[in-house]
Formats: structure tokens, C-alpha cells, sequence
């Protein structure tokens, strides 16, 4: 399901939420402010459709908006009141009125804390109370299908029961899932709910009879439904669990349990009339206003009165005499006549008749001589003494004293209560609650004319916002109780509020989602060196592929993603990722024998194609021949060949010119590295 629409948003450029009323299955109800009507509280009851298919969008849609042409056909006073129908953002709501007060099973609860239940007489009133909006609907041909205590609200403003939650939600989705052959969902609490529509799904009159048969009994005993079932014998047992129960209401209760439809009463009407005089002094009037069910379990005490109905008028002929004991007048029984004996006239006695006529004659004759002498006299005219009256000065008004009210609330999370009242200048009302830290208070007055001040449980002002304010919304700071004043702003006259008061338990931080276990799937791939081969599937988010490749030392592993928005990862035969190889396309050399893996993910459901391939180790290059080292050439050594030490000449003593000395050549041998030139 969706998840909640978040407190302020506006939908529809005019309902803005403030509360979440209620969580199902299908939706949840919001308590709202209709801009268009002066911000006037409203209940937004959602429909959330499947979302699988047109076909289901489509039929919700259809479904919906005739489901609340039902509705609007209703119009009765215990049954809030339709106001519009609208889609947004693919959920259905439909608006109709806020019902100010609790559910039967919130008060029952409160009771069953304090020891005690519905009382009989308390119980009987509401079933009277109720038995007229099912007669209403019956014969526009509705069925409510869901009554229980949780369906029934008891209004503050006038202590009436009224019928809420009509099950529009759940007759959607069964619709829908009888359509589509998915199975039945069940309109109707187990328990409440009588077994043709449990089981089968059909409804009629006597089915809301039944149901509102088990709210009844639950309200009386405080126990649940399958407590006072027997299921082996089939039937309920409740009757040894409450006392003083007037026996035509447990018989009438007995018979709308019937387990069969035809045996119950085929319509509200017969249950009404069977009750009709249950419990009720044949003289009382009933009076259902002053009889209904308080919160507090007390009935207001307004008492009917007890005064007999006395005719007035002619006295009847006696041949017609059929006076019933509430048209006799009071009285003394002895000095009453019997109406068979007829008096005797005054006409039939001639006597009397001779004598009244005489005196008739004397009495005409006095009155023409008064008359006459009347006009002989001479008129005398009187002057009338005036005469004074007092001047009475008004007595001063004197000013009420103001009130000064103080009231005790019970203000829990989520639980939003509206409070109405009228403060004359000078008055104030204060209202205590308990409050939490951490808890955000919601405070709203409508009429800007009357001002609050909140304070905290140190008799301050939570904050600077809270002094004589018309909205304030913030978190309380500590435990304890605090203070909400309301006193009219200035000027005279009487001012009318309305204050909506709200509580929201502090909101937990949301623990991180544990991340789930990724789901693997492995693969082993053999590859031809040089040819490159295709793999693909598909994935979700959770799932990787695996393909798991066997290479010799050197050889090396591409892939690559052909076709999707796929991730590609590497791993040496150890498990260690490959560092920096992550991409839609990768190449990893083995440096050892083993079976390398690559995986492939998606970061979103869909299908994938990559390619692998193998290349083949390179041949190892062959290692150089060594270059032969050069023969060295060994160079002749030539001998050469000694120079003669010249015999020196011995001279002659005597002086004589020495005689010139001839030099003898020296021969080199060869260059070596010159070949020689032969001779001739």
C-alpha cells in the first residue's frame, strides 16, 4: 500500500489534512479541513486500487463513484452526510461529514476498565435508536454490512448513535476480486457479521438485523463474539451473563440471531414493533433525545411526565359514553355521576317556569322607569381630579459576574477532539490535559475573536507563540499537565469557538532496512581462444550472475556489456576483487593457473547480454643467439734486424781532418696488414 498522504498537504486546492482517523486494508481515513466551507472538519475516507492493470484502475474508479451515489441517496440525520467524490495521484476518497464523538467500543472499553458494561435499559434504548436509520436505508434498498461497535458512533451533540464506515471500500475490492477470480475478501467483521455473508457474500435486511443483534449483546456482557458463540451447539450464549433483561427484548435479540436467515425478522419494522412497549411505562412518552447513551454511562436524567391527559369540553351524550380512565377528570370518585343517569332540567318544572316569568315582568318595568328618569335630569358634568403618578427610576442593571470554567479533558495521540462553546466578555474556560515531551500538540481556534494561552505544567507559557494566539502547534517539553485558557479578544457582546486540540505521539526514527542477501547465480563458461561469446538473462537488484572461466597463466579474460544498464566486476581465483576493474567492460590477464570470475549486476530489474572471449598466451620469444666473437688476426711480429755497432775508426794521433763518416739505411719490416706486392 502507499504510504500515508503527510499532515498539511492540500488536495484538491482545498482539504487540508490534519489527522489520520483510521488504517485498513484498502486505505485510510483522514480527519480534514474543507478550505471551501470555512475550514469546517471533514472526514476523507481513501481508496487506494491495485495498481496491476488499466482494467483494474478503471473498474475501481467505476466501482467508487456508484458505491457513493449510494451513499447520497441516504440522507438521514444518524448517518453523516455524502459531500463529494475525487481522484488524485491514483487514489479515490470520498468526503463526508466529521462525527464529533467516540465509537460504542472506545466507551465500552473505558466501562470495562471501571468493572461494568451497557446496562439493559441503556442498551435496549439504542437498538430503538438504530432500528429506524436500518429501516431507512432498507427501503432504498442498502445494506449497511459492517455494524459493530467500531461502526457506531455516540455523538456529542445530541448523545445519538450514528451508523458509520457503510464497508464502500471493502464492496470495491470484492467486486474487483470476484472480476479477476483472485478469491473473496469479506465485507463484515467475524463474529458480526451472520455466516450467508461470511461465506457466500449475499446480504439482506435481516443480515444487519444480526449484526446489530451482536453489538447488543456484546454491549451488555462487555464480552467479544466468539465467547458467546457455541459453536458445536450453534448458538448464543449470553443471556446467564446479564440480568434484569426485559424478556421480550432477549427473545427479540434470540430471533435476530437465528442462524438462518428466514428465521429473524424480515425487516426492522417487525423488530421496532416487537419493542414497542418494552420496558416503557404505559403512560410515558418516549423520548429518545433525553434517553440516549451518555459517554459517562449515565442517562440524562429528564423525566417524562406523568400527568394524565384530561378532556375538556361538553359533556358527552350518554348512548356515546365510552370514556377511557385518561379522559376522566380528577377528582373525588363519590361526587362523580355515573354517565347512565341522565339529570333532571330545570325546564320540566311549570312552577318555576310561572315564577321566573313574573319576576321577568316587575324587572322590565323597573329598568323603562330608570331609563326615563335617566334623560329628564340635566347632564352634570364632572371634572376628574388628576391623578399623579410616581416616577419609578429603573433599577440598575448589574453585570454578571464573569465565569471563570475549567474543564478536564482527556486529549490522547491521535485521537483529535473538537470543543464548542459561546464566552461572554469577561469569561474564560480553561481546559487540562496531560501531555508527554516530545508529543506535538496541535491547537486551532476558528473564530478569531476569542485568543488562547497554553501554558506548560511550571504555569508558563510553553513557548513565546503560545500567549493569546489563535493556532499553535509545537512539541510539549516535559510531562505533566498543561493548560489551554480561552477568553474572548476585546470588545462586548458573547463570542462562539470552535477549538480542535490534538496530540501526535513523538515520531520514531525509522530503523535502516537490513540489507538483504544477494542471490547468486553461477555459471561456467568454456571459451575458445579468439572467439568471443555471448551470455545474457535477466536480473533484479538482489540477484548477480556469476561465469566462472578457467585460464592458464597468461592468457587473458575480456568482457564486455553488449546490451542492458549492466555493471561488470572481475575476481582473481583467490576471491579477491581485481583492483580498478569495475564497468560495463573489462580485460584481466592471468598470472597464474586458475578459474577467474566475473560478475554482472543490475541496478534495476531487466536483461543483460555481455560478451567474453579468451585470448591465447603469447609464444614465448625465442632468447637471442649470442653473436660468435671474432677469431682474433694475429699481427707477425718482425724481428728486426740489428744494426751493426759500427768498429769505431781509431784516429790518428795526429790532427788531421777527420774524414766524413757514411750512414748505413735500416730496413722495417712489412705492415702486416698490407699484403705485399709481388715482384716481376
Amino acid at each position: 500500500m502507499q504510504p500515508p498522504i503527510p499532515i498539511g498537504t492540500v488536495l484538491q486546492n482545498r482539504y487540508r489534512m490534519l489527522q489520520i482517523l483510521g488504517q485498513g486494508g484498502f486505505g485510510r481515513t483522514y480527519l480534514a479541513a474543507d478550505q471551501g466551507r470555512f475550514n469546517e472538519y471533514c472526514a476523507l475516507k481513501e481508496y487506494i486500487p491495485p495498481r496491476d492493470s488499466a482494467y483494474a484502475i478503471e473498474k475501481s474508479k467505476e466501482l467508487f463513484e456508484r458505491e457513493a451515489s449510494v451513499l447520497h441517496r441516504i440522507q438521514h440525520p444518524q448517518v453523516p452526510n455524502f459531500q463529494a467524490v475525487f481522484e488524485e495521484d491514483g487514489r479515490f476518497f470520498l468526503v463526508q461529514d466529521y462525527v464529533e464523538g467516540r465509537p460504542y467500543s472506545e466507551i465500552l472499553s473505558e466501562r470495562l476498565s471501571q468493572g461494568r458494561a451497557f446496562s439493559p435499559n441503556e442498551v435496549l434504548e439504542f437498538v430503538r435508536q438504530l432500528l429506524p436509520v436500518l429501516n431507512h436505508i432498507h427501503k432504498k434498498g442498502i445494506i449497511h454490512r459492517d455494524i459493530s461497535p467500531d461502526n457506531v458512533m455516540h455523538r456529542e451533540q445530541d448523545a445519538q448513535p450514528v451508523l458509520i464506515d457503510f464497508g464502500v471500500v471493502k464492496a470495491i475490492a470484492t467486486q474487483l476480486q470476484d472480476d479477476s477470480g483472485s478469491g473473496p475478501t469479506t465485507v463484515g467483521k467475524p463474529g458480526y457479521a451472520p455466516s450467508e455473508q461470511i461465506r457466500g457474500g449475499e446480504v439482506y435486511p435481516s443480515s444487519d438485523l444480526f449484526a446489530l443483534a451482536v453489538t447488543a449483546i456484546v454491549l451488555m456482557t462487555g464480552r467479544q463474539p466468539a465467547e458467546l458463540f457455541d459453536s458445536n451447539q450453534m448458538i448464543w450464549r449470553w443471556r446467564s451473563l446479564v440480568t434484569d433483561v426485559p424478556e421480550r427484548f432477549a427473545a427479540a435479540l434470540d430471533r435476530m440471531l437465528s442462524y438462518r436467515p428466514g428465521d429473524r425478522y424480515p425487516a426492522a419494522t417487525d423488530v421496532m414493533e416487537a419493542l414497542d412497549s418494552v420496558g416503557r411505562d404505559p403512560g410515558t412518552a418516549s423520548n429518545p433525545e433525553a434517553q440516549g447513551i451518555s459517554p459517562s454511562g449515565i442517562a440524562p436524567s429528564a423525566p417524562a411526565s406523568q400527568l394524565r391527559t384530561v378532556a375538556i369540553g361538553r359533556a358527552v351524550e350518554p348512548s356515546y359514553a365510552r370514556t377511557s380512565m385518561a379522559e376522566v377528570p380528577e377528582g373525588n370518585p363519590r361526587n362523580r355521576r355515573p354517565p347512565d343517569q341522565p339529570e333532571s332540567s330545570f325546564w320540566d318544572d311549570p312552577v318555576a317556569l310561572g315564577t321566573v316569568g313574573a319576576g321577568v315582568v316587575i324587572l322590565a318595568g323597573v329598568a323603562a322607569w330608570a331609563i326615563a328618569s335617566q334623560f329628564a335630569r340635566p347632564p352634570v358634568f364632572v371634572t376628574p381630579t388628576p391623578t399623579l403618578s410616581p416616577t419609578v427610576s429603573p433599577a440598575p442593571t448589574v453585570p454578571p459576574a464573569p465565569a471563570r470554567l475549567r474543564q478536564q479533558i482527556k486529549l490522547r495521540p491521535g485521537k483529535p477532539q473538537v470543543f464548542t462553546r459561546t464566552l461572554n466578555q469577561g469569561d474564560s474556560i480553561t481546559y487540562e490535559f496531560d501531555g508527554k515531551k516530545g508529543e506535538t500538540l496541535s491547537a486551532s481556534l476558528e473564530n478569531d475573536q476569542v485568543l488562547m494561552t497554553l501554558l506548560a505544567p511550571d504555569g508558563q507559557a510553553i513557548d513565546n507563540r503560545a500567549s493569546q494566539v489563535s493556532r499553535w502547534e509545537g512539541t510539549l517539553p516535559i510531562d505533566g499537565t498543561y493548560l489551554a485558557t480561552l477568553n474572548p479578544s476585546s470588545g462586548t457582546g458573547s463570542r462562539d469557538f470552535r477549538l480542535l486540540l490534538s496530540l501526535t505521539e513523538p515520531s520514531q526514527p525509522e530503523p535502516e532496512p537490513e540489507p538483504e542477501e544477494p542471490k547468486y547465480r553461477n555459471r561456467s563458461v568454456s571459451l575458445v581462444p579468439g572467439v568471443e561469446q555471448l551470455a545474457s538473462g535477466d536480473l533484479d537488484a538482489n540477484t548477480i550472475q556469476r561465469y566462472t572461466v578457467s585460464l592458464k597463466s597468461a592468457q587473458s579474460l575480456t568482457a564486455r556489456v553488449v546490451e542492458g544498464d549492466a555493471t561488470l566486476r572481475f575476481y582473481f581465483p583467490n576471491g579477491e576483487p581485481v583492483p580498478d576493474m569495475v564497468g560495463s567492460e573489462g580485460t584481466v590477464q592471468a598470472d597464474a593457473d586458475g578459474r577467474y570470475v566475473v560478475e554482472v549486476t543490475r541496478g534495476e530489474p531487466g536483461s543483460y547480454t555481455v560478451a567474453l572471449a579468451l585470448t591465447a598466451a603469447p609464444e614465448p620469444e625465442p632468447e637471442p643467439e649470442p653473436e660468435p666473437e671474432p677469431t682474433p688476426t694475429s699481427t707477425p711480429t718482425s724481428t728486426p734486424t740489428p744494426t751493426p755497432t759500427p768498429t769505431p775508426t781509431p784516429t790518428s794521433t795526429p790532427t788531421a781532418p777527420a774524414p766524413a763518416l757514411t750512414p748505413i739505411p735500416t730496413i722495417l719490416p712489412p705492415d702486416p696488414a698490407v699484403s705485399p706486392t709481388p715482384e716481376g
